[in-house]
């Protein structure tokens, strides 16, 4: 059994997506990361799965030297960090 747990983004009163996760806050930064362009540098937040609601802070900061890492035969670039804090 897995210790992971579910959490959804509340948007506009509506609960969207579904991110599972271990930590609230990981769940968050992949809710971030999804939906950053909706959210913009906001409060947001997140739903468990009692309905809890867990409120917090994301940014996308533009690397100034971008990293590049290889996942099988496909490099991958990665020119952001997203940062999200408890709100």
């Amino acid at each position: 059994m897995s210790d992971k747990e579910t959490y959804k983004l509340l948007m506009d009163g509506k609960k969207i997506g579904r991110y599972i996760s271990s930590s609230p806050a990981s769940a968050a930064r992949k809710a971030y990361t999804k939906h950053h362009s909706k959210i913009g540098h906001s409060k947001f937040t997140i739903v468990d799965k009692d309905n809890k609601e867990l409120s917090y802070y994301g940014k996308r900061i533009k690397l100034s030297t971008p990293s590049e890492y290889m996942i099988g035969d496909k490099t991958i670039k990665r020119e952001y960090k997203i940062e999200v804090s408890r709100a």
